[in-house]
């Protein structure tokens, strides 16, 4: 096959991406995710362990059963940055309808409030 490039010397390839789920021991069960205070409840038992902030993502189903969960942001005492690309691509391979964030918040922050949002 001829290479195809511009006068720039930049040619277009395609390639082949093929990434795979490493599932863990689970955490909960089938049951649907109906409130704020359920997905709490549900990640709260994992993220208390954890000793600095952390950003989970859960991945339901249409229906809201939960599929996985994938941790997307590791900070220090006071904050956890990441990338957004990292918030949907556990939940792509998963094949998820919605997602849910969960912050666990190790710090006292003075200037800002938690407001609990579900979808």
């Amino acid at each position: 096959m001829a290479n195809r490039q511009d006068e720039n010397g930049f040619e277009l390839r395609q390639v082949r991406v093929r990434l795979s789920l490493e599932e863990d021991d689970p955490i909960y069960g089938s049951e649907k995710i109906n409130s704020p205070a359920q997905a709490v409840a549900v990640m709260a038992k994992m993220m208390s362990r954890l000793p600095t902030e952390h950003v989970c993502v859960v991945n339901l189903d249409a229906e809201k059963h939960p599929l996985s969960y994938s941790i997307v942001g590791v900070g220090n005492v006071d904050n956890a940055l990441f990338a957004a690309q990292n918030l949907f691509k556990a939940a792509i391979i998963s094949n998820a309808s919605c997602i849910l964030a969960v912050h666990l918040c190790k710090a006292l922050h003075k200037c800002s409030y938690v407001k609990l949002l579900f979808m």
